[in-house]
């Protein structure tokens, strides 16, 4: 799995599989999801929605939605 985030759009897009994408549906505002040739989900995108996070005691980031 691979997540990359856009600090300059504030997006978020998360790939699942080295599958190329074949479709791609936005689900709902801002929120893209990518299929493969079989209909299997290959990545999500987040839109403007995202904020990074340090989760405290863990030295990790979260990406988490805003609200």
């Amino acid at each position: 799995m691979k997540i990359i985030y856009d600090n300059e759009t504030d997006n978020i897009y998360a790939k699942f599989t080295y599958d190329p994408v074949i479709e791609s549906e936005e689900k709902n505002n801002g929120t893209i999801v990518d299929y493969n040739e079989k209909g299997d989900i290959v990545a999500v995108e987040v839109l403007k929605k995202c904020m990074i996070k340090k989760v405290e005691g863990f030295g990790v980031l979260c990406f988490v939605a805003k609200q």
